[in-house]
């Protein structure tokens, strides 16, 4: 069965994905897989020639599309309108289920449990996002959950029928002042709850890793999470690519296919992070876990 994995991307973070590939082949060297990426920018030569570089020669179909349609919608200085590109997998990809990736993830272990997941009548199998309190401003209850839009198995065929594309815009195009997190936010406030919770080492945001005694309790599988995730989600402005991102994971990361690993140094960003981390030094060293 070939299974489909998708990134969706600007000139921002497109040349990251191929680094992104690289881990999913280490951990599912045998198994079939078809990855996609929903891009404005046409394939440029720099990704092909990344690609190259791959040893598995994944293959990858590419979709080049017409972002008009998300022209207007709320954006913020970390979030462009490229993060509304993952609610045109299920038009895009003729496919039962789709696992989405954000660029910004490293996958160190299987993948393929995901793929065999019954989602009955859910939309849509995903991990909370700590620490979130915005229930009611998103007309949520906290009973409904709240998700983190980076790692998304979607129900395709669910998402067609109900046009979920269409209601999720609808929101952003209604309630923009609401919408900290737009795509998330909108996303979460049309599935209302019907979601399935998948365990948390499939999407390690970095909350986990730095406050897991403030989590221990509403996530029971946090200690086995923290020892051996399987996806790591960079989910700071601090990426794993960063000079100043001393985290294990991303020097894992970093370890990979060094031909496919493009380090991007932003000097001011760097310059913060790394006083910042100076300044926290002594804890970090402490913490076992990043």
């Amino acid at each position: 069965m070939v299974n489909h994995i998708c990134f969706c991307a600007d000139g921002n973070y497109l040349n990251y994905v191929p680094a992104v590939i690289e881990s999913v082949c280490r951990a599912d060297s045998a198994a079939e897989i078809q990855f996609h990426v929903i891009s404005d920018e046409p394939e440029t030569d720099q990704f092909r020639k990344l690609m190259e570089k791959i040893s598995m020669a994944p293959a990858v179909q590419w979709h080049a599309i017409d972002a008009a349609e998300f022209a207007g919608s709320k954006e913020t200085l970390r979030f462009t309108k490229a993060m509304y590109y993952r609610l045109l997998i299920p038009e895009l990809i003729s496919a039962e289920r789709v696992l989405y990736l954000d660029c910004d993830v490293l996958v160190r272990d299987t993948l393929m449990p995901l793929f065999s997941l019954d989602f009955g009548t859910a939309y849509l199998a995903a991990v909370d996002n700590p620490f979130f309190n915005r229930f009611s401003e998103l007309g949520l209850t906290a009973d409904m959950g709240y998700f983190n839009s980076g790692v998304l198995l979607i129900n395709s065929e669910l998402w067609r029928r109900d046009n979920l594309k269409q209601k999720v815009m609808e929101v952003v195009a209604s309630a923009p002042e609401l919408l900290h997190m737009p795509d998330q936010d909108a996303i979460n406030r049309v599935v209302a709850g019907n979601w399935l919770r998948l365990p948390i080492r499939y999407n390690m945001q970095m909350s986990f890793f730095l406050r897991p005694a403030a989590l221990s309790t509403q996530f029971p599988e946090l200690p086995d999470a923290l020892r051996n995730p399987c996806i790591v989600h960079f989910s700071t402005p601090n990426k794993q690519w960063h000079a100043s991102c001393f985290s294990r994971y991303a020097d894992e990361y970093r370890r990979l296919n060094a031909s496919v690993v493009i380090p991007r140094k932003h000097w001011l960003i760097d310059i913060s992070f790394r006083f910042w981390k100076r300044l926290q030094i002594r804890w970090l060293q402490s913490n076992p876990y990043i």
